[in-house]
């Protein structure tokens, strides 16, 4: 068997996964501001002031097309390393950590593909699936030439 840790977080009511070795840390929103950035892409929430380190923060939700949702107590900004620099993806909530088999993620999903790049796969469980989400994909932005 081949374990893998994934840190399972909430968007609407869809559970979605991303690889633990890929996570830095995961925060609250209490105590943080988020600044807006000018001109910013519509996915871009701003940044926050992560311990003298400036992070740019992803909303989830306006990333993968679904409509905005109110930040709540519940709402976390999970801090990944992504093409080397730290981003943060804004989430509804972070559920917890869990294990999985290799072989419970199916790779070869094209239609779902073909409907969000960022979805590399799925995991299913006999009574539960979750989205297995390409953090390197997600947090990709294509340069101008």
């Amino acid at each position: 068997m081949d374990q893998n840790q994934f840190v399972i977080f909430v968007l609407e009511d869809e559970e979605y996964a991303i690889d633990i070795s890929k996570v830095k840390e995961i925060n609250r929103l209490k105590d943080m501001a988020i600044y807006k950035i000018p001109k910013a892409p519509y996915y871009i929430e701003g940044m926050i002031n992560l311990r003298g380190t400036l992070v740019p923060i992803v909303n989830a939700r306006k990333k993968l097309g679904m409509d905005v949702y109110e930040i709540t107590k519940r709402s976390r900004i999970i801090v990944v390393n992504s093409y080397g620099q730290e981003v943060g993806l804004l989430v509804d909530g972070v559920s917890c950590v869990e294990e999985f088999d290799l072989s419970c993620i199916d790779f070869s999903l094209d239609e779902i593909k073909t409907k969000s790049d960022y979805i590399a796969g799925v995991i299913h469980e006999e009574k539960r699936m979750l989205f297995y989400i390409d953090i390197e994909k997600i947090f990709y932005v294509e340069q101008d030439l």
